[in-house]
């Protein structure tokens, strides 16, 4: 039986890719919508009356457009679709206009609609002689999950313009394609301009080695005659830009990761690697990568050719030695940055906002984030990282074995994401799941038994879909406090799970106060090795398994997870859970809950937001009577010793094979954002990659209720980090 495909990558979908053109064959699901010319207004047609699933078929031709053309801002923005031309060089749309900010060919992406334009040729030879700053095209919006592929720009100092501003962003990927440069009308071509989503990312945790970034893999730039010499970048990264550019070529050209300056910040990290840079035909490119931002991870990269200029892998941080508006300059003085380093002395005011190994600030608290680099060379002789220029305040700033290390970093710093990218081989079943297609009723298998002998209520539920094998699975607990609830109580989530290639099982457990909380732990342990032993029988991949849970299930999913005492009695590593997702729980720190409780609402919104002051600028939130509430937490959880030994917190280690965590949380609550943001420091510190995720909008039941629903930003979250680890263990060599 052949292995179900999905949404996220796991499903390698068999997508055929024309040599040429990058052309994939229609599916039976979709419906091909052919524009009757390649006139601006033909094609806006097409896409307008296509649906979500469906692809728009631009003619082979040329097509001189002499005005802006076609853009979605003329339309609902971009559905989940496909614009496929003829081919490269088949079909051609040559513009012969241009104004700063305008794009002839402009797509204005939405989060949760996937689209792709592939096998179209844009040309900007018959320009005029201003600069054209616009782009040939230009992508923005909120969409995760763009690809351009197969396609050729050709002759515009900018020919793809990609804007991830506003607080979410825009990222995908674009691979396969050809930028070729012979004709500036500017002074210099920057063929790719990256702009990220700005002051938010820095409030993010890091996410290298995810597909939470803007990647540019397997193309071809070649930038000759009048313009290979000087800085002409292949891509310009800025503004808290997440960048890949990997397995790429580029002649003549060079990288630039952009510090902060243009009134928009620098990036924020950059991953560099198994590219091939090379200078023909008297092409003189400043250098190869110039790094002036963030975390900056480099190597496996070849540089041939004599003619470059610079011969290292050049770090800077301009705002050492000059004026970088509106972010000052970094002298010791300026409150935007650490200023560790005092006025008056050399290096004043390291560390500095958005320098070369200082990637995030959060709330005005620095967090290293070095950069390293490894394996690279310039005609077959290593190539190092090295600060760049002889100012003393830039070298007292960039040290190397504090921000930067020619050497590979540790293995919980940085592991590359899976190559090629999903979005490569899985865009037939991407669109069909957008497209609502994946929607068969998954078969229900009820109160099977997990222990014997045992009660009635340690049963679990099995949602699986009607074929496939080898399928990731969901392990839920449900919440109610430990003492109600039920496995039924599921709402969207079974099917939604389905729909993306999961088998989902749902588990009941013994109740307080019939039960101790250690008891029901246990209880949780004997579902999941009954999991491993039988979800074969259902599809499933007992290798796969994710455990997840809603309040009190998000406490059990945490400790079953990190105490691995639990998983050990029924005969299972630690190893064996491939990811956990804590749903707002508010007990994974007992000791710390119960002082928040003890100390009333001030106390929890300083844990959470770090100013009780803030309580009166913040919602109002119900809290029961706090004599109660602590009652009840040490009817529950016994005394101190207790309480510990049932905190997740307690036993987060480094080297016990704690799987990934991503953890939601209601984001104006106090007491569970407060649980949250302790847990994953714990699992950070620890090594364990692990992120804390703020669902706005959302109260502790709708948080849950919500989750399977398609325009859900928790169930995006989800879904894209499991993605990123259960492509990790593919990439790895394992199931899936």
């Amino acid at each position: 039986m052949a292995r179900r495909k999905c949404e996220l990558g796991l499903w390698l979908a068999c997508c055929s890719l024309g040599a040429s053109g990058g052309v994939v064959p229609a599916p039976l699901y979709a419906e091909t919508r052919t524009a009757a010319d390649l006139t601006p207004e033909a094609v806006g047609k097409a896409i307008d009356a296509a649906e979500d699933g469906d692809i728009v078929q631009l003619p082979a031709g040329t097509a001189v457009w002499s005005k802006r053309g076609w853009h979605t801002g003329h339309s609902p923005r971009v559905k989940a679709i496909t614009i496929r031309g003829a081919g490269i060089d088949k079909t051609i749309i040559t513009v012969d206009k241009s104004k700063s900010g305008n794009a002839y060919f402009e797509l204005e992406g939405v989060e949760g609609k996937p689209f792709r334009v592939t096998g179209i040729t844009l040309d900007g030879s018959l320009h005029p002689d201003e600069a054209s700053w616009g782009a040939l095209m230009s992508i923005g919006g909120t969409c995760k999950n763009f690809r351009i592929d197969h396609c050729k720009f050709k002759n515009s100092d900018v020919m793809l313009m990609i804007d991830g501003g506003g607080d979410r962003g825009t990222y995908g990927l674009v691979d396969h394609c050809c930028f070729d440069g012979r004709l500036s009308h500017g002074g210099c071509l920057q063929p790719i301009c990256y702009s990220g989503p700005g002051a938010p990312n820095y409030r993010k945790p890091l996410t290298l080695g995810t597909a939470q970034a803007m990647y540019f893999e397997d193309n071809e730039v070649n930038l000759r005659g009048a313009v290979a010499t000087g800085d002409n970048p292949f891509i310009v990264a800025i503004n808290a830009a997440r960048v890949v550019i990997r397995h790429n070529k580029i002649v003549n050209a060079e990288i630039e990761i952009y510090g902060p300056g243009q009134r928009k910040y620098g990036c924020q990290t950059s991953e560099i690697y198994d590219n091939q840079f090379a200078t023909v035909d008297g092409g003189r490119p400043g250098g190869f990568i110039f790094i002036a931002a963030g975390a900056a991870i480099v190597f496996d990269n070849t540089v041939t050719g004599a003619t470059y200029d610079c011969r290292v892998i050049q770090l800077t941080n301009h705002r050492a030695f000059m004026e970088m508006p509106p972010w000052g300059k970094a002298d010791g003085k300026n409150p935007l940055d650490g200023n560790r380093i005092p006025a008056g002395q050399v290096g004043a005011g390291y560390p500095c906002f958005g320098q070369v190994g200082w990637a995030t600030n959060v709330d005005g608290v620095f967090k290293p984030s070095p950069c390293y680099a490894w394996n690279n060379t310039f005609n077959g002789a290593k190539v190092l990282m090295a600060v760049g220029g002889n100012d003393p305040n830039q070298a007292a700033q960039i040290k190397e074995g504090r921000d930067f290390f020619n050497g590979k970093p540790p293995a919980e710093y940085y592991t590359p994401y899976v190559y090629p990218h999903p979005l490569q081989h899985g865009w037939e079943a991407l669109m069909k799941c957008a497209a609502g297609f994946a929607g068969a009723k998954p078969k229900v298998h009820r109160g099977l038994p997990y222990a014997q002998p045992g009660s009635e209520l340690q049963t679990l539920d099995v949602y699986a879909p009607a074929e496939g094998e080898n399928l990731p699975v969901v392990v839920w607990i449900h919440g109610g406090g430990w003492h109600r609830g039920d496995k039924s109580e599921m709402d969207k989530k079974p099917q939604a799970m389905v729909d993306k290639g999961f088998v989902f099982v749902s588990v009941n457990y013994r109740l307080f106060p019939a039960v101790t909380i250690k008891q029901i732990a246990a209880d949780v342990a004997k579902a999941i090795r009954w999991t491993r032993e039988h979800i074969r029988e259902y599809g499933g991949d007992p290798s796969a398994i994710v455990v997840m849970g809603h309040s009190a299930g998000a406490q059990l999913a945490a400790l079953v997870c990190t105490d691995d005492r639990y998983l050990k009695a029924e005969g299972i590593p630690l190893s064996a859970i491939k990811a956990c997702v804590p749903v707002d729980g508010d007990s994974y720190d007992l000791p710390m809950q119960l002082k928040a409780v003890e100390e009333g609402p001030a106390a929890s919104y300083a844990l959470a937001f770090g100013d009780p002051t803030k309580l009166k600028k913040l919602p109002t939130i119900t809290i029961l009577a706090k004599g109660k509430r602590a009652a009840s937490i040490r009817i529950k959880f016994g005394d101190e010793a207790l309480q510990k030994d049932l905190s997740a917190v307690t036993h987060v280690a480094k080297g016990k094979n704690i799987p990934p965590f991503l953890v939601l949380h209601v984001a104006d609550h106090p007491e569970t954002k407060a649980q949250s943001q302790r847990l994953v420091k714990a699992l950070v510190e620890a090594g364990v990659p692990a992120t804390a995720y703020p669902a706005a909008g959302k109260n502790h039941t709708t948080i849950n209720a919500d989750l399977g629903l398609p325009d859900d930003g928790p169930t995006r979250e989800i879904l894209t980090f499991l993605g990123d680890v259960l492509n990790r263990q593919q990439s790895a060599g394992g199931s899936p």
